[in-house]
């Protein structure tokens, strides 16, 4: 017969009490988020909205082609998808980080 290990014999809601105060904190970041919605911070007014408005003007192929900003490629080619999209830039700008917390979320 084995003896069991040490950490088998913990207490099950040890290994709860981390993941309840992670998802309170990235729950709680989401709430901000989700209030700070309509806020228009200024680098979105400065550079974001030409640029979207910049890959308007081309065609999807052009806009891959052509690096506007100075942010890094992705990031670019996801503005290049939010100007082909008829919805207000700000919310589609502001939904990219907004959807990687949430799937942080889902993964807790």
């Amino acid at each position: 017969m084995q003896i069991p290990e040490k950490s088998d014999l913990r207490n099950p809601t040890e290994k709860l009490i981390p993941i309840l105060f992670t998802s309170a904190g990235v729950l709680s970041l989401l709430i901000i988020r989700i209030a700070l919605f309509d806020f228009d911070w200024g680098d979105y007014s400065m550079f974001l909205q030409p640029w979207v408005e910049s890959y308007r003007k081309m065609t999807f192929i052009e806009g891959l082609g052509t690096k506007v900003g100075n942010y890094n490629h992705p990031y670019m080619y996801i503005l290049n998808i939010i100007a082909r999209i008829n919805f207000p830039d700000l919310y589609l700008i502001k939904t990219v980080p907004f959807s990687s917390i949430f799937c942080l979320l889902i993964s807790l």
